[in-house]
């Protein structure tokens, strides 16, 4: 067979095939062949040109069967722009909600709002992607690199075992000003990550829950994580974040009013190292332990220019079990000082004379400004940085006296660890100064001791049951102060 010049093997673009019409596009290969003929094939031009890319465009009243993917022509769902996109092109999505999964396969291209090319953050909020069903919104594991961006976009209701809204693995993405809201999983409910160097900057994470890391599960990663924002997401450990052998760094970010049903009410460390700089990490809840940081097996924490605040039971603790672990914490504001560190005899700590607990007078943390006022210890407090924790200066002096801004609750907070052996610690709050009764009794309603019956002054304080002479079993402590009381349910375990 002779295969003569001016052959080719190309996709002819007939105008409408389906429907019979094998008219050539404009822009078809065989319009123009040369060889004394103006086209190939039995028809000539029939409609106009077919877009070509580099920009594919995607709306909700769309249409995949017959739609080019151009601005005035956009395709119905991302699904069809990624069978179009070649690596360097960019699927541009308008507003609307979307109900696919999606997988990168690999493809170095752009996926994001109308954000992309107006700058206007608007569209962030207005583009959402949902879980259309069982298994991650997003995927990279196709060892994609950072020329393979997600931008501009928020997810929401994804349902996963491994990573709600993403699921990353052998792959280095770019994340960049995303809302990820809503998604579930068994580890990391907002993203999973497994041996992967992503970027990630400007992420909100907030109302995902999972078993391990209610927003983020980090596996055997290494990477930098820089101005993310972390708030009212649920685990069983690591309501923010959990790190499993792992380097991690994290930059300028806020983890606030995260619940964990376990242990770390902000992040959870097991054999890791871990390094936060400029971080506010405040009003995160743990029940057995850890409200800011837990740090299990071996892990290494450093400190420095950040904010622990009121996480309870206490800011960081260390599990009984396993290895030594080892934190420092250098030019920050930890709330009751090295006292707010719990090493359970496994571990140590290091406090340098920059550091300090003093109050950090938040501009409005109730409606979630957690930038500092003028006249906040945090402003100018000594060491290479000018601030602590993830925000600035922002708003004028207010009231110096913690009491005065944020009078504290009466309540009996949780107690830990527990369950426990053979002490456990009660700490709880007072408006006022006020005489607490607490005692314990057992599983038969009977007196077994009294821990208090006594005038305790205004703020947090605390109290330990040693319980060395008791047998294991359920016990309850009973609090009584003024007109409130509460009962807990306490296990010891020998």
């Amino acid at each position: 067979m002779d295969w003569l010049e001016g052959n080719i093997a190309l996709d002819p673009l007939f105008c409408w095939p389906s429907e019979n019409d094998y008219y050539l596009v404009e822009n078809s290969p065989c319009a123009i062949s040369g060889q004394d003929s103006t086209y190939m094939g039995a028809y000539g031009i029939g409609c106009p040109p077919l877009h070509m890319g580099p920009d594919w465009h995607v709306a909700i009243d769309g249409g995949d069967d017959y739609n080019d993917g151009s601005f005035e022509t956009p395709f119905a769902t991302i699904t069809r722009a990624l069978q179009q996109a070649e690596d360097g092109d960019s699927i541009i999505i308008h507003p609307g909600e979307y109900f696919e999964t999606i997988d990168f396969t690999g493809k170095q291209i752009v996926v994001g709002s109308l954000y992309l090319t107006s700058g206007d953050s608007i569209y962030i909020e207005q583009t959402v992607i949902k879980g259309a069903g069982p298994g991650s919104i997003i995927v990279f594991e196709s060892g994609e690199t950072n020329t393979s961006i997600l931008k501009g976009l928020t997810l929401s209701d994804g349902t996963s075992s491994h990573g709600g809204a993403i699921y990353i693995a052998e792959s280095s993405p770019l994340l960049e000003d995303i809302i990820i809201n809503s998604n579930t999983a068994d580890y990391g409910g907002g993203i999973y990550f497994e041996n992967a160097e992503p970027i990630l900057q400007n992420i909100v994470l907030s109302g995902n829950s999972a078993n391990y890391g209610g927003a983020l599960f980090f596996k055997d990663c290494s990477l930098n994580v820089n101005n993310i924002m972390i708030e009212d997401n649920m685990a069983y450990y690591g309501a923010g974040i959990y790190l499993q052998e792992s380097i991690m760094e994290f930059e300028y970010t806020l983890i606030v009013n995260n619940e964990s049903f376990s242990e770390g009410g902000a992040i959870y460390c097991f054999d890791s190292n871990i390094l936060l700089n400029h971080l506010t990490i405040a009003d995160n809840v743990s029940f057995n332990g850890g409200g800011a940081l837990l740090a299990f097996n071996n892990s290494n924490l450093q400190i420095q220019n950040s904010i622990l605040w009121n996480n309870s039971p206490q800011e960081i603790m260390f599990s009984p079990w396993e290895t030594f672990n080892y934190v420092s914490i250098m030019n920050s504001d930890v709330m009751s000082g090295i006292e707010g560190v719990l090493t359970n005899d496994n571990g140590d700590v290091e406090w340098d004379s920059a550091s300090i607990a003093l109050y950090p007078l938040f501009c409005d943390p109730d409606s979630g400004n957690f930038q500092l006022a003028l006249n906040s210890p945090c402003l100018d407090a000594g060491g290479d940085s000018l601030y602590m924790g993830a925000y600035g200066m922002g708003c004028e002096a207010i009231l110096s006296n913690q009491e005065e801004i944020i009078p504290y609750e009466l309540s009996l907070l949780y107690s830990y660890p527990n369950p426990f052996n053979p002490s456990i610690n009660i700490p709880f709050t007072l408006p006022a100064a006020s005489n607490v009764e607490i005692i314990i009794v057992d599983i038969l309603g009977r007196v077994i001791t009294e821990l208090s019956n006594k005038t305790w002054s205004a703020g947090r304080n605390s109290i330990t049951w040693d319980a060395d002479h008791f047998s294991s079993g359920v016990y309850f402590i009973h609090f009584t102060a003024g007109d409130y009381q509460k009962t807990q349910r306490i296990v010891l375990l020998k």
